[in-house]
């Protein structure tokens, strides 16, 4: 079975990116601390950027032979 382009990984990884920002954007540490909404949803993208990037053909994506 044919492993799926890197490019569909790599727009995963920039959407969790962008989520994260939104979630984060005009809230305090303070804030953010004391919401755990905010935080499981930040760590949850955070959780899909790792596995996204592990699936990702590293040496490829590096231009590396």
């Amino acid at each position: 079975m044919k492993k799926p382009d890197n490019g569909i990984f790599l727009l995963h990884i920039a959407s969790s990116l962008q989520k994260i920002l939104q979630y984060l954007e005009n809230v305090t540490k303070e804030e953010f601390f004391n919401n755990s909404l905010i935080q499981d949803a930040v760590i949850r993208n955070y959780e899909i950027i790792g596995e996204d990037f592990s699936t990702t053909n590293h040496t490829k994506r590096l231009g590396v032979d």
